[in-house]
């Protein structure tokens, strides 16, 4: 969950990024579980390597 005061914070990054970084505080009511967002960052520069690494266990 991205609050109102949260995003217009982060608004740009929100917007601009290809990958998203959240920091926060997971939250727990019964079954249901969020990650409240704290502190947002563009982590774009970092996507070519996701999903480049081979599986451990992979054939």
């Amino acid at each position: 969950m991205v609050w109102p005061s949260v995003f217009a914070r982060y608004r740009r990054i929100v917007l601009g990024s290809r990958m998203l970084g959240v920091l926060g505080r997971v939250q727990r009511q019964g079954v249901v579980i969020n990650l409240v967002a704290e502190r947002l960052e563009d982590l774009g520069r970092l996507r070519k390597s996701v999903g480049g690494r081979e599986q451990p266990g992979a054939a």
